[in-house]
């Protein structure tokens, strides 16, 4: 097999009879419409609309969807996308799961999505290719990642003949299918740990320790009975708490990336028990500005917007957004207990809008009924479950080494052969 360079470093030698040609030469590249809230549902004479959160959160998710009239699809001048076109995120964190998924049907998209149409190739073949591209490259900085449309056309991809694009997509497919079953194993095994873990703390924060306490009832229906020695009380009898802010994301110079900046954490860089990096900082600028309260280091931060309920402590004094709250240190609870039991109580108090996402406001969080333990047996549950979770979070960390480990595999071989480095017949 005589190879050639392809010009590209990321790509390196490829077949000599394939080409290296822009994605715009291969595809036509669109974004999609906005359309208001209001106007989105199901109508009787309607096509159908896919948004960014679709490809989100489902494992399927071209299949779930919106409708708009015909006559607001008109109005907005919107392109209605036919079936086997891709999708794509452009924008939000949607953009960093690299999900490019095939249109089953007709239909709108939303202005967070791209749509890669009029394909004069084999599209299945466009899948695997498109999962190789650096788009981490093009991310465009700012409070929201976003990609340019005219750059992303512009990528280079190494294309056979159309013979061998559609034994490479057989080929794919077949190895990759019996890698991805793998991985969903897998993460079944993780999801049982997660439930495990969730049903540990659930009991342990509600009942507490002592098997054979007297119980009486909480007087809230989630709750049920708790140990007799409990105190149940508001959410404002105990905790004093602060929100952040969240500057304008079109004026770059409230943010910045320098280390001598602020730090300004936002629920995407909730995802550790200590934080204290973010990916995006606050200049003296915006201080200056919105002059925002402090976070001390060692304070508990929850989510009450958008991702309600992740919880974090502060790995050093810092500045949360504003769909983050901030609750202080005190001698009169035990952060390490709270830790546990906030991401529950939060949910369970979460009220659902009329578009179905949950929320919270200061009125709810203030007056939601919580039982409280003695300090002495915070203190004793907060040891016990971090000593259960920890054993249970390793178990989690190794399956999740299996699941990267067959990722990395499935990456590998779409590698080498989408840029020719193993041919299929």
């Amino acid at each position: 097999m005589k190879m050639k360079d392809s010009g590209i470093d990321w790509i390196g030698m490829v077949p000599e009879g394939w080409e290296v040609r822009q994605l715009k030469r291969i595809v036509r590249l669109k974004g999609g419409t906005g359309f208001p809230i209001e106007r989105q549902g199901i109508f009787t004479e309607a096509i159908r609309f896919i948004k960014v959160n679709a490809l989100a959160s489902h494992i399927n998710p071209m299949h779930e969807y919106d409708t708009i009239s015909y006559e607001d699809a008109f109005a907005m001048q919107a392109t209605i996308f036919p079936q086997g076109s891709i999708v794509f995120a452009k924008v939000g964190a949607a953009l960093l799961l690299h999900r490019f998924e095939k249109l089953p049907f007709d239909c709108c998209i939303d202005n967070n999505l791209m749509c890669l149409y009029d394909i004069s190739a084999d599209s299945k073949w466009l899948q695997f290719s498109l999962s190789l591209l650096n788009f981490n490259s093009l991310v465009n900085p700012g409070a929201v990642p976003s990609v340019n449309q005219s750059q992303v056309g512009m990528m280079p991809i190494a294309v056979p003949p159309l013979s061998e694009q559609q034994a490479i997509a057989n080929y794919l497919d077949e190895k990759c299918g019996k890698i991805d079953e793998q991985v969903k194993l897998l993460e079944k095994k993780v999801d049982a740990y997660k439930n495990l873990k969730r049903s540990v703390i659930n009991e342990t924060v509600t009942r507490g320790l002592d098997k054979n306490v007297k119980l009486k009832d909480s007087g809230v229906d989630w709750i049920g009975m708790v140990p007799e020695g409990w105190e149940v009380t508001r959410f404002k009898n105990v905790f004093d708490y602060t929100t952040g802010i969240t500057p304008d994301s079109k004026n770059e110079s409230y943010f910045g990336l320098d280390d001598a900046d602020y730090t300004w954490i936002t629920i995407a860089d909730m995802d550790k028990k200590v934080v204290e990096r973010s990916a995006l900082n606050l200049t003296e600028k915006a201080i200056r500005t919105f002059v925002p309260r402090i976070t001390k280091k060692g304070s508990l931060i929850f989510s009450f917007k958008l991702s309600i309920g992740k919880v974090s402590f502060a790995g050093k004094d810092l500045i949360t957004n504003e769909a983050i709250a901030s609750i202080p240190p005190s001698n009169n609870y035990i952060l390490d207990y709270w830790y546990y039991f906030l991401p529950m109580i939060l949910d369970k108090n979460a009220r659902e809008n009329i578009y179905g996402a949950k929320m919270l406001n200061q009125g709810i969080i203030f007056n939601m009924l919580m039982p409280v333990p003695p300090l002495s047996e915070q203190q004793a549950i907060a040891t016990y479950l971090d000593k259960k979770c920890n054993k249970i979070d390793k178990s989690i960390e190794l399956v999740e080494k299996q699941i990267d480990a067959y990722k990395r595999l499935k990456r590998s071989l779409i590698n080498e052969v989408v840029t020719g480095k193993r041919r299929v017949e």
